[in-house]
């Protein structure tokens, strides 16, 4: 973790984690009076901050970040948690230690993980490409794939991304403005869409396994007919929040 203070000094991490829990403020979006919510308004966030100001970090304070999330998980056992990721580098391979620490969380203490896919616009980042993780894409108002966004398949045998959400122009959360809102774009932003569905699975299925939750993602997504298709015959899917 960052030896900077908690405070967001970024922006970032404050607009990403409001897409998964923020509260509805009401705002004016495009000429329109609406009111702006997180998917999972009730859920709470355990915020670990493993970037600096600038937005950049090394592997051992993400690493760090990790052991933490574990350390309050054997804390509260019975409070559901789904980690939610959305940063990566695209200079990685499913064998460096931030994704086995991933995969550790996944296997071991039974931990979603959601990670971004990276907008290196073909490569999947790490440790996006960790294989058990649920590896989010962005696509637009339209349905189709960001440009930017990663496409795959990555450097797992996995196919990756796992699925897609929105990710393009996507208004949350103002850092330090209190109830101001600022538009951005990214595989960072399509991430906690997904991490605030998986919030909401859990609330309702709260025993489920990792696996047991992706699959439950990517059988109730919508496939994007205009994607590229991924090797093996597979294809992106669009995250709905249409769940059994």
């Amino acid at each position: 973790m960052t030896d900077e203070p908690s405070k967001d000094l970024n922006g970032h991490g404050t607009h990403v984690a409001s897409i998964a829990a923020g509260r509805p403020v009401k705002a004016n979006v495009d000429g329109r009076i609406v009111y702006v919510s997180g998917v999972a308004p009730e859920a709470n966030i355990l915020a670990v901050k493993v970037l600096n100001k600038a937005g950049s970090g090394t592997m051992t304070q993400i690493i760090q970040g990790l052991d933490y999330v574990v350390e309050w998980h054997h804390k509260h056992p019975n409070e559901p948690l789904v980690v939610s990721m959305s940063l990566g580098s695209p200079f990685g391979s499913p064998r460096d230690p931030m994704v086995q620490k991933v995969e550790q969380l996944i296997r071991e203490e039974h931990i979603p993980v959601v990670i971004a896919a990276g907008n290196e616009f073909v490569v999947i980042d790490t440790p996006g490409v960790a294989p058990n993780a649920i590896t989010v894409a962005a696509v637009d108002r339209d349905m189709k794939v960001a440009s930017f966004s990663g496409k795959g398949p990555g450097l797992s045998t996995e196919v990756k991304p796992d699925i897609a959400a929105p990710g393009v122009k996507i208004v949350a959360a103002k850092a330090g403005s209190g109830n101001g809102l600022i538009a951005m774009s990214g595989t960072s932003m399509a991430t906690p869409h997904v991490s605030g569905v998986v919030a909401l699975v859990l609330q309702k299925y709260g025993t489920l396994t990792p696996e047991s939750v992706k699959l439950v993602l990517e059988k109730t997504a919508i496939p994007l007919e205009a994607s590229t298709p991924c090797p093996h015959g597979q294809e992106l899917a669009s995250l709905t929040p249409t769940l059994p």
